[in-house]
């Protein structure tokens, strides 16, 4: 079991520096073109990746491991959806504006600066509040984190004390947040995808808990999954 956990934690390690530096590369070539509340919200995504990164350096021992697809390959394509969907409008960049296919492509993806659905408010507040919930969930996570279906000690308290998938419910707010400043016909479905995945991936991981940590089922009780469940019950006191 130590050398699963070692494997993962390795694993883990390099998934998330290579997505770190990926990620510098685009702030680096784009900096220039953001404007203030760009950049902010680009900081925050930069904070939120060194700690997904430091919590494979520090985090708690799994009592129970990942088995089979859902398990193990689902969450990393839940992981990736957002990825493409931030992202799939660069492919334009290196299609001509003259070529016979740009038109279509462009209508397909979206374009960077929609004439209805830019940069606009909207999209602005959503994906800074959903990259403020995601950083203040891994905040208290930290040492539970886990991409794949682990069994980690679970987290009762700050944000995890009104709901159980902080991370999720950010995640999905900032890529609604991208589907407004990045409306397109293939982003409306990548985002119906990764909500409907980021809903079927917590089932899943509940499952896992309740199985090692009995108490969790109560916590689930007393608690909203994506939304604090009112009258609101103080599980810091648990």
């Amino acid at each position: 079991m130590l050398g699963r956990e070692i494997r993962g934690r390795v694993s883990g390690l390099l998934l998330f520096a290579f997505f770190l530096l990926f990620h510098l590369r685009y702030l680096v070539q784009r900096w220039h073109l953001f404007d203030r509340v760009a950049r902010l919200n680009s900081l925050l995504i930069t904070l939120t990746i060194i700690l997904f990164l430091s919590a494979y350096l520090i985090r708690k021992r799994a009592v129970e491991f990942p088995h089979g697809f859902m398990e193990t390959g689902y969450p990393l394509v839940c992981a990736a959806l957002p990825l493409i969907i931030y992202h799939n409008v660069e492919i334009l960049h290196y299609i001509s504006t003259d070529s016979r296919i740009y038109s279509p492509l462009s209508r397909f993806l979206g374009l960077y600066r929609h004439h209805l659905l830019g940069w606009n408010l909207c999209s602005m507040t959503l994906i800074i509040a959903g990259n403020l919930i995601t950083l203040s969930g891994m905040v208290f996570l930290k040492r539970s984190f886990s991409i794949m279906v682990e069994a980690r000690a679970p987290v009762y308290r700050g944000i995890y004390a009104y709901i159980r998938h902080p991370l999720y419910l950010g995640e999905i707010v900032a890529t609604v947040g991208v589907l407004i400043f990045r409306f397109s016909i293939i982003n409306i479905i990548l985002t119906l995808l990764f909500v409907l995945g980021q809903r079927i991936r917590a089932g899943i991981e509940e499952k896992k808990l309740i199985h090692a940590f009995p108490e969790y089922l109560e916590y689930r009780r007393k608690t909203g999954g994506f939304s604090p469940k009112w009258p609101y019950y103080d599980n810091r006191a648990t």
